[in-house]
């Protein structure tokens, strides 16, 4: 998904891969195990003067029976001058998110992910990004 920028030097889009750390399917994980999200964000710099940093956010909303959450706390990421790729990794530990308490039960959720730019100063910009990811099924085995 695209990055919003009020300068037209600068492009860029978001994206995210879902790792299921069990070795099982990606979009089927078992609660108790932890799994991960990587969100790339890339960066189209023509004029050399991006500055600042990326603060990224992963969230959960249930299809179903379960809470709407953010899965951990959010990820800084300094960014620079140039055309760059910078990844966020989220390690999510087992049994998050919690489903209606032990024992949790299974459910569906879609992740998403929110990528804030803030300036040299730590002050938010309108540079932000959205992007959706899949639709993960969290199963208590």
């Amino acid at each position: 998904m695209a990055i919003e920028f009020p300068n037209p030097a600068w492009t860029g889009s978001t994206s995210m891969v879902v790792h299921d750390n069990s070795g099982g399917a990606k979009t089927i994980l078992d609660l108790n195990d932890p799994w991960s999200v990587d969100v790339k964000i890339h960066i189209n710099d023509l004029s050399n003067t991006f500055a600042g940093s990326f603060e990224v956010h992963l969230f959960a909303e249930s299809i179903g029976p379960g809470p709407e959450v953010s899965l951990v706390n959010p990820i800084v990421l300094a960014a620079g001058p140039g055309s760059q790729t910078y990844t966020a990794t989220f390690n999510i530990p087992g049994n998050t998110p919690v489903l209606n308490g032990p024992p949790a039960i299974s459910s569906v959720y879609k992740l998403v992910s929110v990528v804030e730019h803030r300036n040299t100063l730590g002050n938010e910009t309108e540079i932000s990004g959205v992007v959706e990811g899949p639709t993960i099924y969290l199963r208590n085995p």
